[in-house]
């Protein structure tokens, strides 16, 4: 079978201790077999972190503002790397959430989908913090809470929703609405979970135990840096297994939990196939997603998931084997012919969102999009254009554009020149009426 080919790479970043070891067999058995992988690749270990310091970091936060998509190993001193990652990028929000397998039991049982956790990367940028969640929601197609006590924050969401997201989360089914901690945690109860809950970091560090609790495996999670600029670093979000990682190397058998890696790696891949408008990498992504959850229905299971698994004979496997087992229920699935049919993204962010799709009427050329951008007779169709161009808008378009609407754009970087255009875009269209004034 060919390889599916990319387009564009991925940023990857390698970590410490027992998720290295378990990222490299995840590339060598679930990635490299099947995909002709491009990455551009950071090590963030420990080891050569105390070379390279934080040159590295920057390093790796550019590549992913240059490539749009990064996939990060788990890290020792993770929280310390993920805000030098978060300033480099310019990120505004960070997403975690708890992988929810129909074989493991929850510990909320109503829960049928996982809760999401959104919290700020930088207390000084509120507007892109509500926008990159305002974002995020439209293309994870879930309902978003806001629950911050303190007015600024939620005016900010609120004045952001109205302006520029209120139609789009009509046309997608996703609500929007205010729900602060102490209310929302008693409503969170009672609902099947499923969305997406925006709060401050004190607030969301007391719901973050909570929320990973609830789905039984506090292990099992995935994060997500986000910017307002469209720009994404997926990783699994908890510890390097530093325990598992001795007996490892003392030569004993480990049964190290991967799925969060797989997991990190096929979010990854998948915005990457969204991006590009590769159906075949989006596919590869869903079908080894649903592999991994077949596996654990199915039983075959890590030592850690035992005590939490349904199945009725759970079969206990030790780090390696589980891998090798996904990799089985993927490659038992029959391969298609071409895909089933196109890929379908809502977009409709203020960040640049490459959309799949089916004909040359919803996927127009650079050309179209750029002539279309002029032709356009109202402020508010100009800015759903602009969303359209994705990472194919050039330095010399935003100048274009920014001289047809008579606005100075400074120099400096491509996301800061976007946000800067966007931003003029959104106070055009706030004064709008009928037409173009």
């Amino acid at each position: 079978m060919d390889k599916i080919q990319m387009q564009v790479p991925i940023v990857e970043m390698q970590g410490d201790e027992m998720t290295r070891i378990i990222w490299n067999m995840v590339k060598d058995e679930l990635a490299e077999p099947f995909i002709d992988l491009k990455s551009v690749c950071f090590d963030l270990g420990q080891e050569n972190m105390r070379t390279a310091g934080e040159s590295v970091l920057n390093d790796a936060a550019e590549a992913v503002k240059r490539y749009g998509v990064g996939v990060k190993c788990a890290t020792v001193n993770a929280s310390r790397i993920r805000t030098s990652l978060a300033s480099g990028l310019n990120a505004a929000g960070y997403f975690k959430t708890p992988v929810a397998a129909k074989g493991i039991r929850a510990c909320i049982t109503g829960w049928k989908e996982p809760v999401t956790l959104a919290r700020e990367c930088q207390a000084d940028r509120i507007r892109e913090y509500a926008i990159s969640c305002l974002e995020y929601a439209l293309l994870e197609k879930k309902d978003l809470w806001v629950g911050f006590r303190e007015p600024a924050y939620k005016d900010a969401f609120d004045e952001a929703y109205d302006s520029e997201f209120k139609e789009s989360f009509n046309e997608a089914g996703v609500t929007y609405s205010f729900m602060p901690p102490a209310e929302g945690s008693a409503r969170a109860l009672k609902t099947e979970g499923g969305f997406i809950w925006a709060m401050k970091n004190a607030d969301a560090d007391i719901a973050s135990g909570f929320i990973s609790g609830a789905f039984s495996m506090p292990a099992m999670m995935v994060g997500c840096l986000a910017s307002a600029a469209g720009k994404y670093i997926f990783e699994a979000a908890h510890s390097t297994g530093q325990r598992l990682y001795s007996a490892h190397m003392n030569g004993e058998e480990t049964s190290a939990n991967s799925v969060a890696t797989i997991l990190s790696w096929t979010k990854a891949l998948r915005m990457r196939g969204i991006m590009d408008r590769n159906d075949w990498l989006f596919r590869w992504a869903v079908r080894m997603e649903d592999a991994v959850y077949r596996c654990i229905e199915a039983g075959f299971i890590t030592r850690d998931m035992a005590p939490y698994s349904l199945a009725e004979n759970p079969h206990i496997l030790n780090t390696f084997e589980f891998i090798r087992k996904v990799r089985s229920f993927y490659e038992g699935e029959p391969v298609a012919e071409k895909p089933a049919e196109p890929v379908q993204q809502q977009t409709a962010a203020p960040a640049p969102k490459p959309v799949a799709a089916a004909s040359k009427a919803d996927d127009p050329s650079v050309e179209e999009l750029y002539e279309a951008f002029f032709d356009a007779r109202s402020y508010k169709r100009k800015r759903e254009i602009l969303r359209q161009f994705g990472g194919k808008l050039t330095d010399k378009m935003i100048t274009d554009f920014a001289v047809s609407l008579d606005v100075v754009v400074e120099d400096g970087s491509w996301d800061a020149r976007y946000m800067s255009l966007m931003n003029c875009l959104n106070q055009m269209c706030r004064f709008e009426t009928d037409g173009l004034r």
